[in-house]
């Protein structure tokens, strides 16, 4: 299954693999949303909002080419320079 946040159950101090993006059919069109536009799951804050929500403790996140990652880890260049990085716990 594609949403494995759906049966995954508690997820109480374990670390997950998240796959970035959404899964494409093979018209093009997002498997989700069954357009050209990924659905808003496909977000990944969104994706670790949910894993937060399941008692998660971490994310380790794969992208799909050596080139979405070079340009995504751009974006959390400062995030990943701090001397600790942690997931708050859910309230």
């Amino acid at each position: 299954a594609y949403n494995d946040f759906a049966q995954a159950g508690d997820l109480t101090g374990k670390v997950v693999v998240l796959l970035q993006g959404e899964p494409k059919k093979a018209d093009g069109t997002f498997l989700l949303s069954g357009s050209t536009t990924p659905s808003e799951q496909a977000n990944t804050m969104k994706k670790l909002a949910n894993l937060r929500k399941k008692g998660g403790a971490g994310a380790i996140i794969l992208y799909e080419t050596a080139d979405e990652f070079a340009s995504r880890s751009k974006l959390f260049k400062n995030y990943f320079s701090r001397p600790s990085l942690g997931v708050d716990k859910p309230q």
